[in-house]
């Protein structure tokens, strides 16, 4: 085998397929790594290694605990994608209680004033100091 590391001796990565596809598409997967292998000498695998990634495809189902040793996750990306409610991989949020005080509303009220007057202030201070005909670009830059 080219490499020793576990993930790259996985069949289904050597043959670039996921996890449980059928043998067909197995098969068409293989017979393309073995045409590129033997146009590009630097290719990563050499055909004994596609070759033993086929016949790992092709006869692990005949014992399950080598099925089972090439798994990766996710064997099924569409369970990450599924957006439309809560389950396994997207539990529901849990409510925790509040810890603080509630801010009360006059502050919000008191900083939006706040800011209120200092737009004002420069747009004012802007307008009598310049000779730029639009103030809201010379203070705001737009």
């Amino acid at each position: 085998m080219a490499d020793s590391d576990t993930q790259h001796n996985n069949p289904y990565f050597i043959l670039g397929i996921d996890y449980g596809t059928d043998a067909t598409t197995a098969r068409k997967a293989w017979a393309a790594k073995v045409r590129l292998a033997r146009r590009n000498t630097e290719f990563r695998y050499d055909l004994e290694d596609l070759n033993h990634a086929m016949h790992e495809i092709e006869h692990g189902d005949e014992s399950p605990e080598n099925t089972m040793k090439w798994f990766r996750v996710p064997a099924n990306a569409s369970a990450y994608l599924d957006r439309s409610g809560y389950g396994l991989f997207r539990p529901a949020p849990i409510k925790l209680k509040r810890r603080s005080p509630a801010t009360p509303s006059p502050t919000f009220v008191d900083l939006a004033i706040e800011v209120m007057r200092d737009v004002s202030h420069r747009l004012v201070t802007a307008t009598t100091h310049a000779e730029n005909p639009n103030p809201y670009k010379q203070v705001f830059g737009g």
